[in-house]
């Protein structure tokens, strides 16, 4: 089931990024014409996804280490605290596979030519 949800989030943030993509093409045209570079592009498209996954990763932190701490102490008498590492792992693979999803948008993007772009908008 977890697989499942991953393959529905990624489903999610691909839309999110299309969206994103389509609304922003004439602003990526507009600085592809005097040459910017893909890297450059790729961080302007970047930006706003990555400070929702901080965002997004700072709020579900403590909550889920509260909740897996009452978990653990209603199921055991005696255990270990909640270890960092499964929280760093977790969105360590969440960066991963939004970066995969959204940079299939952002290279979609960046090839365009930008006199097409203009020309059109």
């Amino acid at each position: 089931t977890a697989g499942i949800a991953v393959l529905l989030s990624c489903r999610g943030l691909f839309g999110l990024a299309a969206q994103n993509a389509t609304s922003r093409r004439k602003e990526v045209g507009s600085r592809k014409s005097p040459g910017a570079s893909l890297g450059q592009v790729a961080r302007l498209v970047n930006q706003r996804f990555v400070v929702l996954l901080l965002i997004a990763a700072v709020i579900a932190t403590p909550l889920c280490a509260m909740l897996v701490e009452a978990l653990l102490s209603s199921i055991f008498s005696y255990h270990s605290g909640v270890m960092p590492l499964p929280f760093m792992l977790a969105y360590i693979i969440v960066f991963l596979v939004a970066a995969l999803t959204v940079s299939t948008q952002i290279y979609r993007i960046a090839v365009v030519n930008p006199a097409d772009v203009l020309r059109d908008e």
